[in-house]
Formats: C-alpha cells, sequence, structure tokens
C-alpha cells in the first residue's frame, strides 16, 4: 500500500516556511473517503506510474529552484510548489540533493531505489521519487504522508496559498480555483478522492482527502491528472 511505505533513508531537519493546519473533527482511514465536490468536475483514472510531461522533466535551473537555509523565512518561499519541496527541486539528483540539508547522502533502499526520503519527522515522510528505469538520477516529483489524524496536524509545510496537511476540502477549493476532483478505484489502494491543481509543463498538486481533510500530497512532474498506484510496486 502506497501509504505505507517507507524508505530507510532517513534525513532529520526543521520544516521551514511551515502553516499550521486546520483543525476541523475527523481521523485518517487507509483510504481517502468519497466526499462531494464543491463544484462539478470530471472523474479520471491516473496511470499507476506517473510520467514526465512531453516537455520533459525541466530542470531545477530553468525552474528557478530556490535557495534554502533550513531556516524560517516569512518573505522568503514557500516549502511546496509545483516543481520543489523547500531547496530540492525537480530534475535534481538524489547526490545533487543530498547537500540541501546536510546529513546523510540521500539513497533508496535496495528493493526501491528509485524513492528515497527526505524527512522524517515524527508521523510526517516526505519522499522523493525518480524514474525507476533510472533510479535517482533525476527527481520526478514530491510525496508527503502524515500517518497521525490530520485534525489535529501543527507546523506543516505548505504551499504558498496555506496549503498543508489537514487543509479541509472546502479550503483547497478556495486557494485554488482552478482544481478538480478525482475520485477513482485505485487497484492498490482502494477509493480515493484527490483534489488536482493543474501547473505549468504538466506539473500538479494533487491532494488526497479523508474524511474532508487533506492528509497525503503528491506534487511535480506529470501530475497535472492526478497519480494512482504504489510508488515501490514490483
Amino acid at each position: 500500500m502506497l501509504a505505507r511505505i517507507v524508505v530507510t533513508v532517513t534525513v532529520v531537519l526543521a520544516l521551514a516556511a511551515c502553516t499550521p493546519g486546520s483543525e476541523p473533527s475527523a481521523s485518517p482511514s487507509d483510504t481517502a473517503s468519497l466526499t462531494a465536490a464543491p463544484t462539478p468536475s470530471a472523474t479520471v483514472s491516473p496511470s499507476a506510474t506517473p510520467s514526465p510531461s512531453a516537455s520533459g522533466s525541466p530542470t531545477a535551473a530553468a525552474l528557478d529552484c530556490p535557495p534554502w537555509d533550513d531556516g524560517y523565512h516569512p518573505d522568503g518561499p514557500a516549502a511546496i510548489d509545483f516543481h520543489r519541496y523547500a531547496g530540492i527541486c525537480v530534475g535534481m539528483s538524489f547526490a545533487e540533493a543530498s547537500g540541501t540539508f546536510g546529513g546523510p547522502p540521500l539513497e533508496g533502499d535496495p528493493s526501491c531505489p528509485w524513492v528515497t526520503t527526505i524527512v522524517e519527522a515524527g508521523d510526517l515522510y516526505i519522499s522523493a521519487i525518480s524514474d525507476p528505469d533510472a533510479p535517482g538520477d533525476a527527481i520526478m516529483f514530491f510525496h508527503a504522508l502524515y500517518y497521525a489524524d490530520p485534525a489535529a496536524a501543527t507546523e506543516m509545510p505548505a504551499t504558498a496559498e496555506g496549503i498543508t496537511i489537514g487543509s479541509s476540502e472546502a479550503e483547497v477549493y478556495a486557494a485554488y480555483p482552478g482544481a478538480f476532483e478525482n475520485t477513482f478505484d485505485d487497484i492498490s489502494r482502494g477509493p480515493r478522492t484527490q483534489i488536482v491543481v493543474p501547473g505549468p509543463a504538466g506539473m500538479g498538486l494533487v491532494f488526497d482527502l479523508s474524511d474532508g481533510l487533506v492528509w497525503e500530497i503528491t506534487w511535480g512532474d506529470g501530475l497535472d491528472d492526478g497519480v494512482g498506484g504504489e510508488f515501490c510496486a514490483l
């Protein structure tokens, strides 16, 4: 199951540019609950493994990968954007990203070398995913998962619009008027409801919902239609 993948690499770091999550009453489940979208939207079934956009994976330099010093700066860039997490950007290799926060080199588990954990902080895990055919060569997208109750989440990394783990469905739609609902039966995980925010060059922000709250975020290249399946499926 996607939500239970934990790679062995551990990097402990301060969560920069964070925003406390919303706190409506809810509890997470192993599969996202099906909730009605505030606006009508299409239902799509994404492929199990996202592929780079037609224009290819943009380089970190082309997408203005910001410098990062592990501190909190109210006027600095948000932690989560379409093409990056903090100072780690789409197109970077695991080796290039290793120096962003210090600590040991970023590497994937031998059984799943294309996935590496870049944050392990309590119940929050953030991973970078590269192409399985070229493990670690270029990051394609990122994944954040919170194992505890999203209603109680605080100090989570957020987008520039303030959306994070624990944000409500209504808050996501208010922040992103162009978002749409993606509801499908994931062969690996069962029913899922996502809010997808299409971005530039085929990139996207994908917010998985549980009882109307965001509890999982996937973002990066090839995600403008949503995401499904398991990252470490054989």
